[in-house]
Formats: structure tokens, C-alpha cells, sequence
């Protein structure tokens, strides 16, 4: 009967280990959840950083582009000009 007694306050000790080993575990992972949360709030804002980027990025290229054949048309007219 004490070996049953002792085995038995053995188990309940157990179970209580594993059942606070779970509510660790579910702590963590909670942690975890919310971190990965927040690195895809990073992730998403440096995304939309990245696409204004872009934008003005291509923005310049366009007006990079416009004024060149600005200045070979001016050329042009200025060797027309020249010739004249």
C-alpha cells in the first residue's frame, strides 16, 4: 500500500512536470508567433519602402532619358545651325 502511495505521488509529480513543460512549450510558442508577426510587419514595410524606390528610381531613369534626347536635338540643331 506505501509502494502504491509513493508510486502514485511519483505519477501525480510527473504529470505535473509534463503540464508545466506544456505551459512552457505554449508560452514560447506564443512568443514566437508574435515575433514572426511582427518581422512580416518589417517585412511588409520595407517592401513598400522598396516599391517608392523603384518608382522613383524609374521616375529619374524617364526624366534621365528625356533630357538626353533633349540634348541630341539641340545638337542636331546646332549642327544644322552650323551648317547654314
Amino acid at each position: 500500500d506505501a509502494l502504491s502511495l509513493n508510486e502514485e505521488m511519483n505519477l501525480t509529480t510527473m504529470l505535473q512536470d509534463i503540464k508545466s513543460g506544456q505551459m512552457e512549450l505554449l508560452s514560447q510558442m506564443a512568443d514566437i508567433v508574435s515575433e514572426i508577426s511582427n518581422i512580416q510587419e518589417k517585412i511588409d514595410h520595407y517592401q513598400k519602402q522598396m516599391e517608392v524606390l523603384e518608382v522613383r528610381i524609374n521616375t529619374s531613369e524617364d526624366r534621365q532619358i528625356a533630357a538626353t534626347k533633349d540634348i541630341l536635338s539641340m545638337r542636331k540643331d546646332i549642327d544644322t545651325l552650323k551648317k547654314k
